[in-house]
């Protein structure tokens, strides 16, 4: 059983998390908290506003899935990361405000953190078995919004609910609206620097406006690996529950690396500098180059084989 402390219930990714950990008996909700709406019975410990790090405390999860909207998010990212306990990140903003400290705090404690936002999980799977001298560059990929075909004069008079209409995903409101602007685009590149440690310059943004390719790594070699799914964001949370570890007593019971088959319904594509490519089933997917790794040498050795 893997306990599951859920942050930002209320908003749409917890909701989308709750249909995922009500789907699947091995997942426990211990915890459950809000900014504002009451959450009351929803788990075993609830909590509107306040310290979450006292929540977190009483709960002891094995995951932290941290979808707390702004900088409010940040002091839950720092406990998970001290104490060692999975961190499921759709809180980009804790790294955007804070990711040096982030940093620090997962040297200190060991804590593993697997992206949310759907171009950061796709670039996670991407890099798994990589090391950083191996990777030239990243593109995160952007649908544009809904004003993408908009020139400046017909930008003038937009009204909020055409700034809310998402082309491509279904997404909260204010996640929605930087979206229509493209802020969140900015935001999201920042992130991407901190969880895979690579300068500005070697991370670009393509728009691309089906949003089926998610992201896009190119690698020294010459090849490149593209993650390509339909745009709904409970892939990347599939992915995390069942890509982080079991519960504490297990992590304790044993030191042997784990690996956990992804359940994602998209594939990876890897095309080589002489227009060649293959296609394969994101089954085991990996820790990117902010996480510690955590598979064996023979299963690095299998991934490699695969591709």
């Amino acid at each position: 059983m893997k306990r599951i402390a859920l942050l930002g219930a209320t908003g749409s990714i917890g909701r989308q998390a709750l249909e995922l950990i009500d789907a699947h008996p091995e997942l426990e909700l211990c915890a459950a908290s809000s900014g504002s709406t009451p959450v009351d019975g929803l788990a075993p410990l609830t909590q509107v506003g306040g310290d979450l790090t006292a929540l977190l405390d009483r709960a002891e999860p094995d995951l932290v899935l941290n979808a707390v909207v702004g900088f409010a998010g940040l002091p839950a990212t720092l406990w998970a990361l001290e104490r060692g306990v999975d961190l499921a990140l759709a809180n980009k903003e804790s790294l955007v405000a804070a990711g040096e400290l982030a940093l620090d705090a997962q040297r200190r404690g060991g804590g593993r953190l697997i992206p949310v936002d759907s171009e950061h999980s796709a670039a996670f799977q991407c890099l798994e078995g990589r090391g950083p001298e191996k990777v030239h560059s990243l593109v995160l990929t952007a649908s544009g919004g809904p004003f993408r075909n908009r020139t400046r004069d017909e930008l003038t008079d937009v009204a909020p609910a055409e700034a809310l209409a998402h082309p491509t995903w279904n997404m909260g409101p204010k996640i929605t609206v930087d979206s229509a602007t493209l802020a969140n685009k900015g935001l999201e590149l920042i992130e991407a620097h901190f969880l895979f440690l690579l300068p500005y310059d070697r991370i670009e943004v393509v728009v691309h406006p089906s949003s089926i390719v998610h992201a896009l790594v190119r690698f020294r070699d010459g090849a490149a690996l593209a993650h390509l799914g339909y745009p709904d964001m409970r892939v990347p949370i599939s992915f995390v529950s069942s890509r982080a570890s079991g519960s504490r007593r297990e992590r304790r019971r044993s030191t042997r690396a784990m690996s956990f088959p992804g359940t994602s319904s998209s594939s990876s594509v890897r095309t080589t500098s002489s227009g060649s490519s293959s296609a394969r089933s994101t089954a085991v997917s990996g820790p990117g180059l902010f996480c510690p790794s955590w598979r064996s040498k023979r299963s690095r050795r299998s991934a490699r084989r695969a591709v």
